[in-house]
């Protein structure tokens, strides 16, 4: 059975072509992907083939247009053995045979006795094996070629990096001075804002978290329909309780599909001999919409406020169980406006003093 001149599995061979291409047609052969790659910023897939050699004329991903590198590249195994469960039928002319790709690939497509393709095809995947190392050594030679870019490029980003780490431990240092100013005698009090860095004036953030390669993790999530959960490291509030944050990026398989989670856990900590309990502050989870022009900035905020249930009493173990929204933002509003930024998700909580 021969392929048809480009690099991924024919789309005539699904039953389902339809669903063959809303899940699995890589966007440079159209076709259904062949030996599936992830790019690791913004999850689009490919076929391997395919964007080495999109690598070697443009260093941008064919979807969404962003820089990419071979090093941003990863093999998606779970989309390789997705694929190869689907039900194909055997193209040749006059034969009837069904099955999964899987099978079609390895025992049917050897044995077919219709059609000359039958005949060539073990000739055909070596060629094809041959090509792909071809392709590969082309794709490295091609890279030598933009390292001294590509250093330039990471020099870049470094710096970036810097200055987001220097404005979080700004943010961080201004909170700390805040609290001790109102800690101060009433008289000697100053109104601050949070931070320059920072689009909420009116009220002390808690804490920020900044996730970093967040668009890699959410689409993976989804792909493999696991609930994807990251945590935070821990913080303290105002008062001194010990907390941490957790979101849950694909809520599907507790009942809330379409949908991502984030929870509010206490923490056992040092100080919670001297704290009154249990835990009354009220909390706002903010996710914060990273948009250049602050006046078109739309941040999704949710709030609790504590009622003496048990998830706030005094932690006996390590953590108490968390509390929050299942249903914090949709999946369909998070891909949009600026909540995710070059990969980036922040999120912040205002814990009331």
């Amino acid at each position: 059975m021969a392929t048809n001149g480009h690099s991924g599995h024919p789309m005539k061979w699904f039953k389902d072509q339809h669903a063959a291409r809303h899940a699995y047609e890589c966007a440079i052969c159209l076709e259904v992907l062949k030996d599936p790659v992830q790019i690791r910023d913004c999850g689009h897939q490919f076929c391997a083939v395919c964007i080495a050699s999109n690598l070697r004329i443009n260093a941008r991903c064919p979807s969404c247009r962003i820089e990419i590198s071979e090093a941003m590249i990863f093999e998606d195994n779970a989309a390789r053995r997705l694929i190869q469960q689907l039900d194909v039928n055997c193209c040749n002319e006059g034969c009837s045979w069904q099955g999964c790709l899987s099978s079609l690939l390895q025992d049917h497509q050897k044995n077919c006795t219709h059609g000359r393709d039958a005949v060539h095809q073990l000739d055909a995947d070596k060629l094809e094996a041959l090509v792909v190392k071809v392709s590969t050594l082309e794709q490295k030679l091609a890279l030598q070629s933009l390292q001294h870019e590509n250093e330039m490029r990471q020099m870049k980003e470094q710096h970036n990096q810097d200055l987001d780490q220097l404005r979080q431990e700004f943010n961080e240092i201004l909170t700390v001075y805040t609290m001790r100013i109102m800690s101060a005698p009433q008289g000697n009090q100053q109104l601050l804002a949070t931070s320059n860095f920072s689009n909420h004036q009116e009220r002390v953030v808690t804490y920020t978290w900044r996730i970093r390669d967040f668009a890699r993790k959410y689409h993976q999530a989804i792909l493999q329909n696991v609930i994807g959960r990251l945590e935070s490291e821990p913080f303290f509030s105002r008062d001194g309780y010990k907390m941490k944050l957790r979101l849950n990026l694909n809520q599907e398989s507790i009942g809330y599909p379409g949908c991502m989670g984030i929870y509010l856990l206490l923490m056992k900590g040092d100080q919670d001999a001297l704290l009154p309990w249990p835990f009354t502050k009220r909390f706002t989870f903010i996710l914060v919409d990273q948009q250049n022009d602050p006046s078109q900035r739309q941040d999704i905020e949710e709030s609790i406020v504590p009622r003496g249930e048990r998830n706030f009493e005094r932690p006996q173990g390590v953590e108490n169980v968390g509390r929050g929204y299942e249903n914090f933002v949709t999946h369909a509003i998070l891909n949009t406006r600026g909540y995710i930024k070059n990969g980036t998700l922040f999120i912040m909580v205002v814990v009331d003093p």
